[in-house]
């Protein structure tokens, strides 16, 4: 009992983790290589910015609904 109590817990952080902390990251860093293709005038592969951008929709949301809760 608590040791499944501990891996449900252990799973929630690792999803807040994720879309708190390596969305953001992850796209900024995509969207810093997509400008350096651009500038360098080279081909650029959108696949990982397709793969990333769900991830960061989500955290916006979240963040706008936070915001949008705390304001009533």
């Amino acid at each position: 009992m608590l040791l499944r109590l501990l891996q449900r817990f252990c799973g929630f952080l690792a999803c807040v983790m994720c879309i708190f902390i390596l969305g953001p990251i992850a796209m900024i860093i995509e969207c810093i290589r997509i400008v350096r293709s651009w500038v360098m005038m080279m081909p650029h592969d959108y696949t990982n910015f397709q793969a990333v951008y769900p991830m960061f929709i989500t955290f916006a949301v979240l963040i706008f609904i936070v915001v949008a809760v705390s304001q009533i």
